[in-house]
């Protein structure tokens, strides 16, 4: 939930907002009853009156923050992202902020270039970005933290060594343990495993393959890796890439699917329709529910994307209004086990 807003100090204590600026500021005739009201509002909320003065500016002058993340035509968990963040947006809306997205479309290290060189011309008050991981992209964000002071809060996706304020997301490589930790605990022996994977540019695909590896490595199971097939974010491509690959090695019994849309992956297994092992991917209920309840899928690790976007822009606010970063570096959200008995839950 969003801090209170100058809006909201007046409603409470039955004022109008010019009151509420007057107390603050010492300007002008208020009642004692009214500024004894609103002065014990604003302590309750942890208001001071620089902090007030600064949302009053941020209502009289549009604010604009970036938001640099996969378009929401790339797939559902895109969408998500996009949702939680006009959720905030909608709570804050007093404040007079606009987040400008400047989607990535064909998720390209050369479109978020154009990106960031389109986010230092107009220079906006603060940058929330899913950054593929390049050194490029690391200097030129460093680049405007540093010359033009900009905060930045990486989502869903991280990048080292940037001078950024937050990560909001998951735990990748924990989510890739928790995979493994439970296809371990369900599947039968030998385990003969085909791992089909987006493009590997972004850190949080990889790293959630990296946990898997890891404690597969580590486990006792008998196992092995067939392949790693990294596919196209085109569906119709990634479709054919996946179907090609399913021939190519019958004997698998355990399908990991991480491909940039769940969708194409299920596709091209029910067209091959010879697959019968476990097959499992990460993802959020809206679109992972479906294909475990009706045997598509075996497991799922749920992920919440919503929240990536809402917290993201929530850090972001507090930032630009109490200058306030975040205790920790890094905002984690919980994963869940799912299988077709709490899928939607």
């Amino acid at each position: 939930m969003a801090k209170i807003t100058i809006k909201e100090i007046a409603e409470k204590a039955g004022v109008s907002i010019g009151t509420v600026d007057r107390v603050l500021h010492s300007r002008g005739r208020v009642s004692a009853e009214n500024e004894k009201r609103v002065r014990a509002i604003c302590e309750e909320y942890g208001y001071s009156s620089n902090i007030v003065g600064k949302a009053m500016a941020m209502q009289k002058k549009e604010t604009v923050i970036a938001v640099a993340v996969n378009a929401t035509s790339c797939n559902k968990f895109s969408a998500l992202v996009h949702e939680g963040i006009e959720q905030y947006a909608e709570e804050i809306k007093d404040y007079n902020i606009r987040f400008e997205f400047l989607d990535l479309v064909d998720n390209s290290l050369s479109e978020q270039v154009q990106i960031l060189d389109k986010v230092e011309q107009l220079s906006p008050a603060g940058l929330i970005i899913k950054p593929i991981d390049s050194p490029i992209i690391k200097y030129k964000l460093n680049r405007l933290a540093e010359k033009k002071r900009m905060p930045i809060v990486t989502c869903t996706s991280d990048i080292e060594g940037v001078d950024r304020i937050c990560y909001v997301g998951q735990d990748h490589v924990r989510l890739g343990r928790l995979m493994a930790n439970t296809l371990c605990m369900i599947a039968k022996e030998p385990l003969k495993i085909l791992i089909v994977v987006g493009p590997l540019t972004g850190n949080a695909r990889r790293k959630k393959l990296n946990g898997f590896l890891e404690y597969i490595e580590q486990s006792k199971v008998d196992y092995e890796i067939l392949d790693i097939c990294e596919v196209a974010y085109d569906d119709e491509v990634a479709c054919r890439e996946v179907q090609d690959v399913l021939e190519k090695y019958p004997e698998a019994n355990a399908f990991y699917m991480h491909s940039p849309d769940l969708k194409s992956c299920i596709r091209a297994k029910e067209e091959y329709g010879k697959f019968q092992g476990i097959s499992f991917t990460f993802g959020h209920r809206d679109y992972c529910a479906e294909y475990i309840l009706n045997g598509q899928l075996s497991f799922a690790i749920y992920e919440d994307p919503i929240r990536h976007g809402y917290v993201s822009a929530n850090v972001m606010f507090d930032y630009l209004l109490y200058n306030m970063k975040p205790e920790n570096e890094v905002k984690m959200m919980e994963g869940k086990i799912v299988f077709e008995e709490n899928c939607t839950l």
